[in-house]
């Protein structure tokens, strides 16, 4: 319910500040990426409360809702709607317009280490049509820091973003440095700031 009323006040400014230059299949888009957004981060509070319980994370995106072969999650762990989304299953039903498709290896085509990493990426089911970003949620808890001063700490998630279009496909490997400073921008705060950073990230790369 709360995503709703957002939304519904986002597209409620717009339309109060368009007018006659309303364009909705932008608001469509744009209500659609905050969705995805949320989803992402209801995901990590889901795969935080797991590894706390069994310190581990789950390996796929419908574990988190129902585990494979196994005993029910925990109710309200993630929606059946958000495990149905999932993208790399059988018959995938998008939610607000979108997927999603977990990240199973790293850089160098290792696995990911269930311990210590996940990674989730949300893509537009219709690119251009239902959204226009890749949205990618990232965590490897090898990044930790030990100081004098200050108790250990753990690398924390990180949310990327990046245009997606036609033909393009979801992320399932962990993007190298160079590929996130080169196609991605991070996503700190909203949606429209990562497309005022994507801007900036597109200018940087040569014409094709």
């Amino acid at each position: 319910m709360k995503m709703s009323l957002l939304s519904a006040l986002a597209v409620s400014l717009l339309l109060g500040g368009c007018g006659d230059r309303l364009d909705t299949g932008a608001i469509h888009k744009r209500v659609n990426e905050t969705n995805a957004l949320a989803k992402l981060r209801q995901y990590q509070v889901a795969q935080n409360v797991l590894q706390n319980e069994t310190e581990s994370f789950a390996r796929r995106l419908p574990d988190l809702f129902q585990k494979e072969g196994g005993p029910p999650g925990r109710p309200g762990m993630i929606p059946r709607e958000l495990a149905a989304a999932w993208g790399q299953g059988p018959a995938p039903v998008p939610l607000s317009g979108y997927l999603f498709a977990d990240v199973t290896e790293n850089a160098d085509g290792s696995q990911l280490d269930p311990y210590s990493q996940f990674g989730l990426s949300a893509y537009p089911a219709e690119p251009g049509r239902s959204g226009d970003l890749l949205l990618l949620i990232l965590l490897d808890e090898r990044a930790m820091t030990i100081s004098e001063s200050k108790p250990m700490s753990r690398g924390g998630h990180v949310i990327w973003a990046r245009t997606y279009k036609p033909g393009d496909k979801p992320v399932t490997r962990w993007p190298s440095q160079a590929e996130l400073e080169r196609d991605f921008a991070r996503l700190d705060r909203s949606v429209e700031d990562a497309k005022t950073l994507l801007d900036t990230v597109n200018k940087r790369k040569p014409a094709s």
